[in-house]
């Protein structure tokens, strides 16, 4: 309506006595629409809801060429409303529309008793209607709803979104590699920095001179600084625009029912745990000088909840921890085996996962699952999902432990595992299943979503969510051509087909990476139920022999328990870097007093006695030994350490055979001379030895480290 048109109420048309024609032509000709042709509009829908019914109705609505705003040459009052009506059901079909979403509608006067209800002669009501994917011509952007991005075209986003992508994508990668420029030119300068310190201390007549030098390096390394922020946060932009393609597509999945609300979360992000920083839990770098005021914090944490622990003992576990090899913890039950594990990781704010092994356990899928062809999809044991819930979870320490071990030959499920943990200088690779698997899942959804996108960009169709695709007998029709849908298949059945296909190719990929904060641990206990560890379990792993606990001296432990001004009830939060980094173990050292005795060791003693001591082993127990003194432990403790974890356990066999002019058994207690000779205080292993000894002596000579 312009300005000029005149203004009418209801008792003004009813004096003219105009049929509904005549009226229904005023209106094309005051809004310029030509009378032979049907009245279309468009505008934007809105809900209205009442205590009793719903209804849609059309708010603003404007001329279907031009986009001039419409208006009823009404005099308006409280009922007057200029609105189109709409409705639930038109020709007996339910409307299915969006809040706010923008329509074109065919419309025609509304009921006689509507009208005069309203005090509208010229109220008009929706006779057909479908969503619109363009505008006629653009108009100002206010009028745009949230869901105005419904007008997009879709080939044209898809080409937005790839070239986009592939702009970030440069991007990104130009950013990080003038921040990596950026922070080699900053280590230079502080590293000049330094240097230039220094040169001051040692001549205080160049001070005024170095003192300008270190003026000038400190500005360019704030202007780095800054530059470096401006990068990063540019970065942080694209990938915020990068996040939100990902998040309209991950949407689309959804709408179509292909994925589940907990997967969605995932894609944009919602899903991953963040670490629980707060004032329940105390840091380490925070709230403690060094390790021993750690380990000690934590002895005394378990004390009061009833746990008893040596000092020693939990310092060599940590240390253990911190080597990220295979830890085995071997002992009668009841010997605190596993609870060390679940007690530690409370106490380190870590979760312990316990996964109980079988007898029947025969290869590495009863350990991480197998992918079944037939059904195309992995099935995921409880140790593989503890490493997944592990990657969601990358700040928490995750100590999964396999309980009764040796119930089954380790060597036969847990070898290959075992090779993988071998990897120091990355995260190691575990492979699940065929590439060849995901990629045929990968181009089945692919097909299946380009169908389903044809069909919406088709202006015939209103497909709004999946329970269009089931009405839609041409789509049905393509699916089942295209798919090769057998005779009984439906779209339905292909959809909940396609559907845990995806789900599963989402949740275990084909191939994932042991994280950083995974701890593997081992729970054993030797008798005639078990088996005996291979070489190459005991080549690879570390072992702590636990003794009844009725036989600890419960006073000593008790008087190591020291007192703390902090709430003992708290566990203690160490960064994952804190429990050790996963790298290359020690260069092999000749020269070095701890390598040279082990050597000695294995030349003049073990090989005799047919015991394999190679050179993994010493690396590993150089690595070992690093971070032990970080405990400051002298050499003697630490030799004995490693001759309980790595030795003592090789030692199975007839001590009565052979070897040149000696027995097997003289030439063990020739090494426990030996070692005696080297450790200067009565150390456990040397207890061991004599032990095992004493029982050879006593049983035809067979020397076993196991039996007691």
């Amino acid at each position: 309506m312009t300005e000029s048109a005149e203004i009418y109420s209801f008792s003004d048309i009813a004096d003219q006595e105009w049929s509904d024609e005549q009226i229904l032509d005023f209106l094309k000709e005051i809004w310029g629409y030509d009378k032979t042709n049907e009245l279309i509009v468009c505008g934007q829908v809105t809900k209205i809801s009442t205590e009793h019914s719903s209804f849609w109705v059309i708010e603003s609505f404007y001329h279907i060429d031009t986009m001039e705003r419409l208006l009823y040459p009404i005099r308006a009052n409280k009922n007057t409303k200029q609105t189109i009506f709409v409705g639930t059901h038109i020709n007996g079909q339910r409307v299915h529309l969006l809040n706010k979403e923008w329509v074109k509608a065919a419309v025609d006067l509304a009921p006689y008793s509507e009208r005069e209800r309203h005090n509208n002669p010229f109220e008009l009501a929706a006779t057909d209607i479908s969503p619109l994917k363009e505008l006629p011509k653009p108009i100002e952007i206010e009028v745009f709803g949230k869901n105005a991005t419904r007008l997009i075209e879709a080939q044209w986003y898809n080409l937005l979104y790839k070239k986009s992508k592939k702009r970030i994508e440069d991007v990104l990668e130009d950013k990080k590699t003038q921040i990596s420029q950026k922070r080699e030119e900053l280590a230079d300068m502080l590293n000049q920095l330094t240097q230039t310190q220094n040169t001051i201390l040692e001549s205080d007549k160049q001070i005024s001179e170095y003192q300008h030098t270190i003026d000038n390096l400190k500005q360019q390394r704030l202007t780095l600084s800054n530059d470096l922020e401006a990068y990063k946060q540019e970065v942080f932009g694209k990938m915020k625009q990068l996040s939100q393609f990902v998040e309209q597509q991950a949407r689309f999945l959804k709408t179509l029912d292909l994925i589940d609300e907990d997967t969605y979360q995932q894609f944009i992000g919602g899903a991953l745990a963040t670490p629980d920083l707060n004032a329940d839990t105390y840091s380490f770098s925070s709230n403690f000088n060094n390790l021993n005021e750690a380990i000690a914090f934590i002895q005394a944490h378990l004390y009061q909840k009833g746990i008893i622990y040596s000092r020693k003992t939990l310092e060599d576990f940590f240390a253990l921890i911190n080597t990220h090899d295979l830890i085995i913890l071997a002992g009668d039950s009841g010997s605190g085996k596993t609870n060390l594990v679940k007690s530690f990781a409370k106490a380190v704010g870590g979760k312990s996962v316990i996964i109980p092994v079988k007898p029947n356990w025969t290869s590495a899928e009863d350990l991480l699952g197998y992918y079944n062809p037939l059904e195309q999809k992995y099935l995921v044991t409880p140790f593989l999902q503890a490493i997944f819930d592990a990657i969601k979870n990358p700040n928490v320490p995750y100590f999964i432990c396999l309980d009764e071990m040796n119930l089954a030959r380790v060597e036969y499920y847990f070898a290959d595992f075992l090779s993988l943990m071998e990897e120091r200088s990355s995260e190691p690779l575990i492979h699940l299943y065929s590439d060849a698997e995901s990629n045929q899942v990968v181009n089945e959804i692919k097909m299946f979503l380009s169908i389903i996108s044809d069909a919406i960009d088709d202006k015939d169709k209103n497909i709004q969510e999946f329970v269009d695709l089931l009405k839609d007998e041409k789509i049905n029709q393509q699916l089942h051509d295209t798919c090769g849908f057998k005779e009984g298949d439906s779209l339905l059945k292909y959809h909940a087909y396609l559907r845990r296909l995806l789900n599963s190719y989402l949740n275990t990929p084909s191939s994932v990476k042991l994280p950083a904060n995974v701890r593997i641990i081992g729970a054993i206990n030797v008798d005639e139920t078990t088996h005996y560890l291979s070489p190459k379990i005991l080549d690879r792993a570390h072992i702590m022999r636990f003794s009844s606990p009725l036989l600890l001296d419960w006073d000593e432990i008790e008087n190591e328990i020291q007192s703390f001004d902090l709430d003992i009830n708290l566990p203690i939060v160490f960064n994952i870097d804190e429990l050790g980094a996963r790298q290359n173990y020690p260069n092999f050292d000749k020269n070095d007093e701890l390598v040279e005795i082990l050597v000695y060791l294995a030349k003049n003693y073990l090989n005799p006695m047919g015991i394999e001591f190679g050179l993994r082993t010493i690396r590993q127990a150089q690595n070992y030994a690093q971070i032990l003194q970080q405990f400051d432990y002298d050499k003697d403790f630490i030799l004995n350490n490693i001759v309980i974890h790595k030795v003592l356990p090789k030692l199975i066999f007839d001590g009565e055979k052979q070897v040149k002019d000696l027995s097997k058994l003289d030439i063990l207690k020739n090494m426990r001379d030996y070692l005696t000779n080297q450790i200067e205080y009565d150390a456990e292993c040397i207890f061991e030895l004599d032990q095992m000894i004493d029982y050879a002596t006593k049983n035809d000579s067979v020397v076993n480290y196991w039996a007691r």
